[in-house]
């Protein structure tokens, strides 16, 4: 008797495209810098086997974020918009009008390029994350079907301090800046904040700023997600607040996936624990002192707690069809700490 054939192996599957996200950073290397770091840890710490790649996108060439684009993995690539012109703009026009009249002016190229993304990337757009700035090109992901996040470089409770103003412009008199507010501003789980405290830009009604800047924070809300530079043991309280407003359906969902650190020098790393991280010796150090009444718990400081460093490693997942918080509709971006690990001084 013959024995049978055994059946033939199946074929391999074929490999899963890698997920792309598009990352947009505003004019200005404090913004182009923290994005450059988002994008090479996207690609760089995931887990359950996937891969990613990214595209990170400027407004145009700046000398002090050369070395951080030479220094990213090759699976980011990097493309700059073409330049706007801002002849039309008065000569004594803020920084902050010029830079969110470029991204205003820059969005017909922001879709043009998503586009040629979504046709050339093998699995398409995953994510598109603007940073706070570029709120207005959340629009343009929102048309192509892309979910889109934005990106905090500072912490939640500044981000939601933003997102607050449209509110507060609308309950507070026209003729009253918010410096001249006689209550503080009170977010839930966060520190009372003067209206002093509230960003620059904010606090002259008068100056044509002030409403693009209302404007930026109303386009904030079209995100289906925040990704934000801060960590549970900085801001516990405002996280779970927040998290409660994001489940009631108030605002997008937070991520926090800080803190964003550089590894600290072997200098700072030897120097004794109470000692500040900036250029403070000799006479100067001296005078800090006095002024201070002391350095540690003695004269005001907090307890040290023992370490210099707080490496954090990052997990992405982009999930196709996977449950969508919010307005998803391709994907979803869920950036989340999967680890917190707290190193002692070397």
């Amino acid at each position: 008797m013959e024995r049978e054939a055994a059946p033939p192996a199946p074929a391999p599957a074929p490999d899963k495209p890698a997920a792309h996200v598009v990352l947009l950073a505003s004019p200005g290397a404090g913004h182009v810098l923290p994005m450059a770091e988002l994008a090479r840890r996207v690609v760089t710490h995931h887990g359950d086997g996937a891969e990613f790649t990214a595209t990170l996108v400027t407004y145009t060439n700046f000398s002090a974020a050369e070395h951080s684009f030479n220094a990213l993995p090759p699976s980011v690539s990097t493309a700059v918009l073409p330049e706007v012109p801002l002849d039309d703009l008065p000569a004594d026009a803020r920084v902050e009008t010029r830079i969110l009249t470029v991204i205003k002016r820059a969005l017909p190229h922001i879709r043009d390029l998503l586009r040629s993304l979504l046709a050339a990337a093998p699995a398409g757009v995953a994510a598109f994350v603007p940073d706070v700035f570029s709120s207005w090109a959340l629009e343009v992901s929102a048309e192509l079907g892309i979910p889109g996040y934005i990106f905090c470089t500072s912490n939640l409770t500044s981000m939601h301090s933003i997102i607050h103003i449209p509110e507060l412009d609308k309950t507070t008199a026209c003729d009253c800046e918010f410096r001249d507010l006689p209550e503080p501003v009170r977010l839930p789980g966060c520190v009372p904040l003067r209206g002093a405290d509230l960003a620059d830009p904010f606090q002259d009604r008068t100056d044509p700023v002030y409403p693009l800047m209302v404007e930026l924070a109303n386009k904030c809300l079209l995100a289906d997600g925040f990704i934000v530079n801060t960590f549970d043991a900085m801001e516990h309280e405002a996280i779970a607040a927040f998290n409660v407003l994001s489940d009631r359906g108030g605002y997008p969902p937070a991520y926090a996936v800080g803190p964003f650190v550089r590894t600290c020098s072997e200098r700072r790393r030897r120097q004794p624990a109470g000692i500040p991280a900036g250029r403070v010796r000799g006479e100067n150090q001296q005078r800090h002192r006095a002024r201070r009444g002391g350095m540690g718990p003695a004269g005001g400081d907090p307890e040290p707690r023992g370490h210099r460093r707080v490496p954090v490693a990052l997990r992405v997942e982009l999930d196709a069809g996977g449950r969508g918080r919010g307005r998803a509709v391709a994907g979803v971006a869920a950036v989340r700490r999967a680890e917190d690990q707290r190193g002692d001084a070397v």
